[in-house]
């Protein structure tokens, strides 16, 4: 099985004889990758603390094989950081935003984490921490200077140890430079406005406000993604497999251009979810990417409707931003690709 694999005499330089428990243990093993598709559940226990579950019962099993292909929902890119191997938990691993050592950087709101599950070499379980989703403020050369996910314009500083990302990668998920790594060669020691990544390789052709994941110097596994809102609280979601569920409705505002906005769904979702209120004030909601189009459908109920609109636009970042004639639009979920 998973668990048996690999044997340690296979690393052995001499012969080694492969016996019938060998091609048993391999055969199970192959058989037994095929339930590991799926990611376990990351849970939301409080504004500071996610984890995933786990039993020796019910143990919370995965590959740590990578990061979601940017290009092609629901494959994997390895980056050349990962080892692809078993691991598993047989109790509750948790990540707590009061425990620095639980993510990279220092914490900062209206942020978007990507919830990585790590694994030296030789350990047979993982555990997790956090990594900051960035976007582009501008590019010199090959040093990108970071800005805010709210504002790009606006830079930041995410208090990252004076090269500690080094041996990492970007991967970029917007932009021309969409689906291409790099390895970062430095990185600065700011947690202000003034951060700093420089990167090795060709240059990337990129854009204010383009977004970009740094995937880990280490075997690692993308489990999940938290929004730390503006009051510095992790929102409450319930992940319900392929759809992540916000607990709880949050006004987004009126305007009649497309604009951004990060609190409707991960940079990562492949599908947005909304509800608007109120009949008499629906008039339309447009998407940059589909145009403007009326949503009219629904129920009415003591005269208010509900209008689910869903959005299957291909990966672009563009289900962040809406216009709509209505004055009241909530965030319900969205889709994930992991």
């Amino acid at each position: 099985m998973l668990s048996d694999l690999p044997n340690s005499k296979w690393g052995e330089s001499s012969d080694q004889v492969i016996a019938l428990t060998d091609f048993s243990k391999i055969e199970g093993a192959i058989l037994e990758s095929f339930e590991l598709l799926e990611t376990p559940k990351l849970s939301w226990v409080d504004t500071a603390t996610v984890r995933v579950e786990a039993t020796a019962d019910s143990l919370a099993r995965l590959m740590i094989c990578g990061f979601p292909n940017i290009l092609h929902p629901k494959t994997i890119i390895t980056g050349g950081l990962t080892d692809g191997k078993y691991r598993f938990n047989n109790a509750n691993v948790s990540m707590n935003f009061a425990v620095s050592s639980t993510f990279w950087g220092t914490e900062k709101s209206s942020q978007w984490y990507l919830i990585y599950a790590l694994a030296d070499d030789e350990d047979t379980d993982f555990t997790l921490k956090a990594m900051p989703y960035m976007r582009v403020q501008s590019q010199a050369g090959q040093v990108i200077s970071l800005g805010t996910l709210v504002t790009p314009a606006a830079g930041i500083g995410y208090g990252f140890t004076t090269d500690e990302l080094v041996g990492a990668k970007i991967y970029m998920l917007t932009g021309t430079s969409t689906g291409l790594l790099r390895a970062i060669t430095a990185n600065n020691n700011n947690d202000t406005d003034g951060g700093t990544i420089t990167y090795g390789g060709a240059a990337l052709t990129l854009a204010q406000g383009d977004w970009f994941a740094v995937l880990p110097n280490t075997n690692f596994r993308l489990i999940g993604e938290i929004l730390n809102n503006a009051s510095g609280d992790i929102a409450q979601f319930i992940d319900l497999g392929p759809i992540i569920q916000w607990v709880g409705a949050q006004a987004l505002g009126v305007t009649a251009t497309p604009v951004e906005d990060i609190r409707i769904c991960s940079p990562l979702a492949r599908e947005a979810r909304v509800v608007i209120y109120n009949e008499a004030d629906i008039a339309k909601i447009a998407h940059p990417s589909v145009g403007v189009s009326a949503y009219n459908v629904g129920c009415s109920v003591g005269g208010f409707a509900t209008i689910y609109l869903y959005d299957t636009v291909d990966f672009t970042l563009e289900f962040c931003r809406y216009a709509h004639g209505c004055t009241s639009i909530h965030r319900v979920g969205y889709r994930k690709p992991y």
